[in-house]
């Protein structure tokens, strides 16, 4: 209701419509007077005024092929709307999908996060112990902020996506 394509396409049918209407009519007649300053000489005599009416007739059958002409143009305008319609569900269904999959990425963005903290602490423990360096627990810390920065993209791209 709110996209303002489908609305555009709404307007074009209806205007296409209406046009049915227009077309179904026949010129109006047209009535003419005339008054004649100086009288000119015919062979009928001496002319003081004029008096004329005009009815256009179309040729039979021309209303009717009008009408199915115009009548092929609104509904063609009509599948536009179907169209326009149809590609907008295929849109919304498709940001979707792409929200339910970066929903998911983010899901096991976290569980890794939270296995390399357990990681962290087992190779604190173990420097203590004098088993691992100090090397080790700064490569798990840093896998664990590029994680965290991928999280962090991932949930930027899922704002967009759901204003999208």
């Amino acid at each position: 209701n709110n996209n303002p394509e489908i609305q555009k396409f709404e307007l074009q049918y209806s205007i296409a419509s209406e046009k049915v209407n227009e077309v179904n009519t026949i010129p109006n007649t047209e009535f003419g007077v005339g008054y004649f300053v100086s009288e000119p000489e015919t062979r009928t005599g001496a002319q003081r005024f004029k008096l004329s009416a005009k009815q256009m007739i179309p040729w039979f059958g021309s209303i009717t092929s009008r009408e199915n002409y115009v009548n092929a143009l609104a509904d063609a305008k009509f599948e536009d709307i179907v169209i326009a319609k149809r590609k907008l569900m295929a849109s919304v269904s498709q940001s979707y999908y792409n929200l339910y999959a970066n929903k998911a990425k983010q899901e096991v963005l976290q569980e890794n996060i939270k296995l390399l903290e357990t990681y962290e602490t087992l190779a604190l423990t173990a420097v203590e112990v004098g088993k691992a360096s100090a090397v080790d627990v700064l490569r798990l810390q840093m896998r664990q902020n590029e994680m965290k920065q991928l999280k962090d993209v991932l949930h930027q791209q899922f704002l967009a996506e759901q204003t999208k």
